[in-house]
C-alpha cells in the first residue's frame, strides 16, 4: 500500500531516560546505561563487555536479602510476569513502529514487556511474554509487535531477571517504522488495517443463562469482606460498579490497609490521592513506586497527602519518584511518626539542602531504610542513623556520601541490630573501619563491593569475621589487594555463609577456593569472575565436584 508521505526509518536509541537497575557508578563509562544508545559495539560477540549496559541483579539471590529487596505490600497486586526492573530509552524521530530489535550480549532472556509512547503521551503496550531461558550466545531479540497506528519515540523495556544465570548485558536497541507527518485519511487507513479482528459472536455468547438467585448476598457481611480481601485493586474497582451493595463492600477502608500501585504505574495520576484520603485512617503500607512521572499535579498532591493524611503509615515506597523533593522528605519526617520502612531507591531529592537534621530525626522507629542511588548527604544520614537504634536493614548502594569511615563508625555504635547492610560502590572505606562492623553481631547480609580504598593489613577481616559469625551473604568485590591469608578468617569463623562474592580479587589462589568449598557446607553461590589465578577449567572441575554450589566465572573475552 502507498502511504504517501510516510517513509521507512531505522534508528538506534539516542538517550536513556530512566532505569531501575545498574552495575556501574555514576559518570563511569564501563557498563553504563548510556552504552545502550547508539549502534552495536560488541554484538554478535558474547561475553561480559564493559562497553554494554549491564544490570547487577540476576537470579533469585537478591530476593534473599531484605536490605535491597522489597517484599510486596499487597500480595494480590503482583505483576503476573514478575517485572522487577525497567529501562526507558528515547529515539530522535517518532515512527509508527513495525519492528524492534534488542541486542543482548550476555545472559539474554529477561525482557517480558515492551511499552511505547510519543513524548509524554499515553503508554501503549507493544508486546509482552514470559521470561525465556536462552542458550549462552548473543541474541538479536525481535518481538512480534502489536500492530499500532500511533507514533512512538519512547520505548520502555520491563525486565524479569530472576531466571538468569548471571547479569544481563544490552548492547543496542533498534526501532524500525514509518516516519512522516501523515494526513488524517492516512491515519484512518492505518487504524483500519491494524484493527484487531473479531470473529462472529456465537450463540452461546448471545444467550448466556444468568443465575437469578444471588447466593452471595445471603452471606454474612464479615464473610463477604473476607472474600473481597483476595481481590486486587483492579478487581475491586470493577466490583464497585456491580451494585450499590457491592460498591459499599468494595470501598470498605479495611480492604485498603496495604496498597501497591506499582503494577498500575501507567494509569496512576494525581487523582489517586482523592481515593487515598478516604482510607487514611487504616492505611499502613503504601507503594507509589514508578508512578506520577508525567502528572504535573502529582508532586503537589503527594505533599498534601503526606502532610495531612499519613499519620498511621508504617511503610512507604517511592522508588524512581522523579518529582520528589526536600519538602516531600520533610513532610514524611514530620507527619509519619509511626514509619518503620522508608524506601526512596533511585530518587534524586531536589532542594535537599533545605532539609534540616532536626527534621529527619523525627523518624525514630525505622527498621528498614533504602536510600540506594540517592543523593542523601552525610549531614542528614548520620543524625537519622543515630536516632534509629532498631534499624535492621540499610541500603546505601551508589550513595556518594563521602568517606565511609565516619558512617561505619556511627553504625557500629548506634545501629548494632543491623542484619543487612548494603553499600555497593560506596567511597573510601579503610580496613580498620571494615572491622568496626564486627560490633554488629546480628549481621547476616553485608555488601561492601568496590568500597575498599586503602591498602589492607593482614587482619583486615579478622574483627569482622569474629564479630559477625552469623553472616550468610558477603560481597567484597574488587577488594583487589587481598590475598588468601586475609580471607581465611571469613571461612574459619563464618561457616554459615551461603553467598560469597570475591569478584576481581586478583590475589586469591585456587587453594582458597578449595578451602572455602570444603569449610562452608551451606555455600550456594560463589563468585570468582576476574580472579586471575582461577581458570575456567578449574571452575568446571569444582562445579562437577560441588554440584550444589553455583560457581560464577564470567566469560572473559578480550
Amino acid at each position: 500500500m502507498n502511504f504517501g508521505t510516510y517513509t521507512a526509518l531505522e534508528q538506534f536509541a539516542s538517550r536513556v531516560l530512566e532505569i531501575t537497575n545498574r552495575y556501574s557508578s555514576f559518570n563511569h563509562v564501563s557498563y553504563d546505561p548510556g552504552n545502550f544508545c547508539g549502534k552495536c559495539t560488541r554484538y554478535p560477540a558474547y561475553g561480559d563487555f564493559p562497553e554494554t549496559y549491564a544490570l547487577r541483579k540476576y537470579g533469585k539471590w537478591w530476593k534473599l536479602t531484605e536490605a535491597n529487596y522489597q517484599k510486596p505490600y499487597r500480595e494480590t497486586d503482583i505483576d503476573p510476569l514478575g517485572v522487577e526492573d525497567f529501562v526507558t530509552v528515547r529515539f530522535n524521530e517518532p515512527v509508527i513502529p513495525t519492528r524492534l530489535f534488542i541486542y543482548e550480549t550476555y545472559s539474554p532472556g529477561s525482557i517480558v514487556r515492551i511499552w511505547g509512547r510519543l513524548d509524554k503521551g499515553r503508554w501503549v503496550l507493544m508486546w509482552e511474554g514470559k521470561p525465556q531461558y536462552c542458550t549462552p550466545v548473543a541474541r538479536k531479540f525481535q518481538p512480534v509487535l502489536r500492530k499500532l497506528s500511533c507514533f512512538i519515540d519512547t520505548i520502555r523495556l520491563e525486565l524479569n531477571c530472576s531466571g538468569l544465570n548471571h547479569h544481563a548485558c544490552f548492547d543496542a536497541i533498534l526501532l524500525i517504522g514509518f516516519s512522516g507527518p501523515g494526513t488524517e485519511f492516512q491515519m484512518q487507513c492505518l487504524k483500519a488495517l491494524n484493527a484487531p479482528l473479531r470473529g462472529p459472536t456465537t450463540d452461546d455468547e448471545v444467550r448466556q443463562e444468568v443465575d437469578r438467585v444471588n447466593h452471595f448476598d445471603k452471606l454474612p457481611p464479615e464473610l463477604k469482606l473476607y472474600i473481597f480481601r483476595f481481590l486486587d485493586l483492579k478487581s475491586l474497582s470493577m466490583c464497585a460498579c456491580v451494585s450499590s451493595g457491592w460498591n459499599k463492600l468494595a470501598i470498605d477502608p479495611l480492604l485498603y490497609q496495604n496498597i501497591s500501585f506499582k503494577e498500575y504505574w501507567q494509569v496512576v495520576d494525581s487523582r489517586v490521592f482523592d481515593f487515598l484520603e478516604k482510607k487514611c485512617e487504616v492505611l499502613k503500607k503504601l507503594d507509589l513506586s514508578w508512578c506520577g512521572r508525567d502528572d504535573q499535579n502529582f508532586a503537589r498532591k503527594l505533599y498534601q497527602f503526606l502532610h495531612w493524611s499519613c499519620y498511621n503509615l508504617t511503610h512507604i515506597s517511592l522508588e524512581n519518584a522523579t518529582y520528589f523533593n526536600g519538602s516531600h522528605l520533610t513532610a514524611i519526617c514530620s507527619s509519619c511518626s509511626e514509619l518503620e520502612e522508608l524506601r526512596l531507591k533511585n530518587v534524586y531529592i531536589s532542594d535537599l539542602i533545605y532539609v534540616h537534621a532536626e527534621t529527619v530525626c523525627k523518624l525514630t522507629k525505622l527498621v528498614t531504610l533504602d536510600l540506594g542511588c540517592t543523593n542523601i548527604s552525610s549531614h542528614l544520614l548520620i543524625p537519622l542513623l543515630m536516632t534509629n537504634p532498631n534499624l535492621t536493614y540499610l541500603n546505601l548502594d551508589f550513595c556518594e556520601i563521602g568517606p565511609l569511615d565516619e558512617l561505619v563508625r556511627v553504625i557500629s555504635e548506634y545501629n548494632t541490630k543491623l542484619r543487612g547492610f548494603s553499600c555497593w560502590k560506596g567511597r573510601r572505606l579503610t580496613a580498620s573501619s571494615a572491622n568496626l562492623l564486627g560490633r554488629c553481631h546480628q549481621l547476616e547480609d553485608l555488601d561492601l563491593g568496590w568500597c575498599l580504598n586503602a591498602f589492607p593489613e593482614e587482619d583486615t577481616l579478622e574483627g569482622l569475621a569474629k564479630g559477625c559469625r552469623g553472616l550468610r551473604r558477603l560481597i567484597i568485590s574488587a577488594w583487589r589487594p587481598l590475598v588468601d591469608s586475609m580471607l581465611f578468617p571469613i571461612i574459619q569463623h563464618c561457616t554459615g555463609l551461603e553467598q560469597l562474592d570475591v569478584l576481581s580479587i586478583t590475589g586469591i589462589t585456587p587453594e582458597f577456593v578449595e578451602r572455602a568449598l570444603l569449610r562452608l557446607p551451606k555455600l550456594k553461590l560463589l563468585e570468582v569472575s576476574y580472579c586471575d589465578s582461577i581458570s575456567l577449567k578449574r571452575v568446571q572441575q569444582w562445579r562437577t565436584m560441588y554440584p550444589h554450589v553455583t560457581i560464577q566465572k564470567c566469560l572473559e573475552i578480550d
